[in-house]
């Protein structure tokens, strides 16, 4: 399948903002690769977020995590 791709095909991450203003036809496959703690680097057009604008933060225990409300 590879032989039939373009040499000149550049896939644009659905999910980058910088993708999406070049108007070229977005990929849903389109990936964010961890480069440090905090930056994140497109697939698509190599640019560097900051992690937090597209990774959210997790509980690595979730039941430690309490609700404002007790329970009754």
């Amino acid at each position: 399948m590879g032989q039939y791709q373009s040499r000149n095909f550049n896939p644009v991450n659905y999910n980058c903002p910088v993708c999406m203003a070049s108007k070229k036809l977005p990929n849903i496959a389109g990936r964010f690769h961890l480069i440090n703690e905090r930056e994140c680097k497109c697939n698509g057009c190599n640019s560097v977020f900051d992690k937090e604008r597209f990774y959210k933060p997790y509980t690595l225990n979730a039941s430690n995590v309490r609700s404002e409300e007790p329970a009754v």
